[in-house]
C-alpha cells in the first residue's frame, strides 16, 4: 500500500514538473527593477494684500516647473499666520494649483492653511499656483472698539512636496541607457542562456531521477537500451553535472559581470550567490537562491564523485592525465546509495520548480 501511495506521488509531481513548466515558460520576462521614487521640495513665500484695498494685489501667480521625469505626487500646503493676538476676523486664503493637463484644483480655508494634493496619473511638469487672499477682517480698536485698523494683508508660504521617478533613456519608460547597453551585449544572452539551460535541465534532472525511482526494480538486468538508460544511475549524474556547471558559469564568474554593469562595479558582488554577500538581496531575486541551488546540487556530486571519476566517460576525457587517473582510483567510494542519489535529485528539482518557474525569478532584465 505504501508503495502505491509513494508511485502515485511521484507521479502526480512528475505531472506537475510537466505542466507547471510550461506555464512557467509562458510568463513574461522580469523586466528590470523598478524606477526608484524620490521626493523633492520646493517652498516659496509671499504677500497678498487686502482685496478691499488693493484688488491687484490680492492674489499672487508664480509658475513651478519640476525636475524631468514622471511626477507620482504634488502636495501643496499653504500657511499664514492671522494676525495674532487680536480680535479681528480671520483671514480667508485660497490656493489654487492650475495644470494644462489636468486642469485647476483649488482649496480655501481662514484656519491659517490650505492643503491640495494631486494624484492625477499624466501629471505635468510645468505649473502655476495662485494664492489669494480672499479676505482680511479689520481689527477693532479703542475701548469701545467703535473704530476699525484694516487690515493691510498677510504674509503666506508655500511648501510643495513631489514625488517623481527620474527620466529614462529610450523614451518614457525606456530601460536607462547602461540597461540598453547591456541588452546588447552577447555576454548578457550568455549569461540568459545559461540560466535558462540550467533551470530546464535541473527539471528533465528531477524527471529523469522520478523515473528511476519507480523503475528500477522492475527493469533490472532488461535488454532494452532506453530501460537501461533510465533504471540507471549514469543520466541522473550526467545531466546533474551539466545543470550544476552551467548555473555555476551564469550565477558566478559571467553574473559578476552582468551585474557590475547592471549596478556598478562596487555591486558587482550580487552577481554571485547572495549568501556570499548577504546586503546584495535587494539586486536580485534569483541571487537569493542561487547559493542554496548550487550547494544542495552539489552535495550529492561530491560524495558520489568516484561514481563520476570511475566513469567511462571520465576516462575518455582525462584518460591521457596520470594525476587525473590517480585521483579517480584513490578517491573514497561513493557515500550515498543510488536510491539517495535520485531521491537528493527528485526534491531538489521540486524546489528549482517552485522557485524558478511557479514563481519566476531571474537575474536577467
Amino acid at each position: 500500500m505504501s508503495d502505491r501511495i509513494v508511485t502515485s506521488a511521484i507521479i502526480m509531481i512528475l505531472l506537475l514538473l510537466v505542466f507547471g513548466n510550461i506555464s512557467g515558460a509562458a510568463q513574461p520576462p522580469h523586466v528590470g527593477e523598478e524606477p526608484e521614487e524620490k521626493t523633492g521640495t520646493i517652498t516659496m513665500n509671499g504677500y497678498c494684500d487686502n482685496p478691499s484695498t488693493n484688488q491687484a494685489g490680492s492674489v499672487q501667480e508664480e509658475s513651478v516647473n519640476l525636475p524631468e521625469g514622471t511626477i507620482i505626487e504634488i502636495t501643496f500646503v499653504l500657511s499664514w499666520q492671522d494676525d495674532e493676538g487680536s480680535s479681528s476676523d480671520p483671514d480667508t486664503f485660497s490656493l489654487t494649483a492650475v495644470d494644462t493637463v489636468n486642469g485647476p484644483v483649488s482649496g480655501q480655508s481662514n484656519s491659517g492653511g490650505v492643503t491640495v494634493t494631486r494624484t492625477e496619473e499624466n501629471l505635468n511638469n510645468s505649473f502655476t499656483v495662485e494664492v489669494a487672499c480672499l479676505s482680511a477682517g479689520p481689527t477693532p480698536i479703542g475701548i469701545l472698539g467703535l473704530r476699525q485698523a484694516t487690515d493691510p494683508g498677510n504674509s503666506w508660504s508655500l511648501v510643495i512636496t513631489y514625488v517623481y521617478t527620474e527620466p529614462m533613456s529610450g523614451g518614457p519608460g525606456g530601460p536607462p541607457a547602461n540597461v540598453v547597453a547591456l541588452l546588447a551585449s552577447p555576454i548578457f544572452w550568455t549569461h540568459v542562456g545559461l540560466m535558462i539551460l540550467s533551470t530546464y535541465t535541473f527539471l528533465i534532472t528531477s524527471a529523469a531521477s522520478g523515473i528511476y525511482l519507480l523503475v528500477r526494480n522492475r527493469w533490472e538486468g532488461t535488454n532494452s537500451r532506453i530501460k537501461k538508460l533510465f533504471s540507471g544511475q549514469g543520466l541522473t549524474i550526467w545531466l546533474g553535472m551539466i545543470s550544476f556547471w552551467a548555473f555555476f558559469l551564469a550565477a558566478v564568474p559571467i553574473g559578476i559581470w552582468v551585474a557590475g554593469k547592471m549596478y556598478g562595479w562596487a555591486n558587482c558582488w550580487t552577481g554571485i550567490p547572495a549568501i556570499w554577500q548577504p546586503d546584495a538581496f535587494s539586486y536580485t531575486n534569483a541571487d537569493n537562491v542561487s547559493s542554496i541551488v548550487l550547494i544542495l546540487w552539489a552535495i550529492p556530486m561530491y560524495l558520489n564523485r568516484a561514481q563520476i571519476m570511475r566513469s567511462n566517460t571520465y576516462k575518455k576525457l582525462f584518460g591521457w592525465s596520470k594525476f587525473a587517473m590517480r585521483r579517480a582510483q584513490n578517491v573514497k567510494d561513493s557515500r550515498l546509495s543510488k536510491r539517495e542519489v535520485a531521491l537528493c535529485y527528485f526534491f531538489m528539482g521540486i524546489f528549482v520548480f517552485l522557485v524558478f518557474m511557479v514563481q519566476p525569478h531571474g537575474s536577467s532584465m
